[in-house]
């Protein structure tokens, strides 16, 4: 029997990971696009 607090913490983990990389996915995304404002 697999034990709950221990899916729920790393449940938590998995979804700071997740939120941390879609922001820095966000922030590469803002920085390509004001790059690209500036070139044109």
């Amino acid at each position: 029997m697999l034990d709950l607090s221990f899916i729920r913490k790393n449940f938590l983990m998995i979804l700071t990971i997740c939120s941390n990389y879609f922001m820095v996915m966000l922030y590469n995304l803002e920085i390509k696009f004001n790059l690209l404002k500036l070139i044109i």
